[in-house]
């Protein structure tokens, strides 16, 4: 698992396509899961956490930040701290439209 995730760094690192924010939220989850050693942890979460690694070294995931929110959508990734980055971005995006009807609708 760590190789997989130096491999992960790596490709985040130097990719310029996907948000920085959630390059860092990846790692951090990755980093956190695998030095707290204090924490006793169970087979379940350690298999999601190798299957969301799994998914994120698929083809084509790592290509942009929207592949990668789908790709945390389907794993139903409930990180708060993405749940915040994402709460962030949908009040970004609703408060750059001009119109409350446009508001509404978003």
């Amino acid at each position: 698992m760590k190789l997989q995730l130096e491999t992960l760094i790596r490709i985040l690192s130097d990719n310029e396509a996907v948000d920085k924010n959630i390059t860092f939220l990846i790692i951090n989850n990755f980093t956190n899961f695998i030095s707290n050693k204090s924490r006793i942890v169970s087979y379940e979460r350690i298999a999601y956490q190798k299957e969301l690694l799994k998914q994120l070294l698929a083809d084509g995931t790592l290509k942009s930040t929207q592949s990668l929110r789908e790709a945390f959508y389907f794993l139903n990734y409930n990180n708060d701290n993405f749940i915040t980055y994402e709460c962030e971005r949908l009040k970004q995006n609703i408060e750059n439209l001009q119109s409350k009807t446009q508001k509404i609708i978003a």
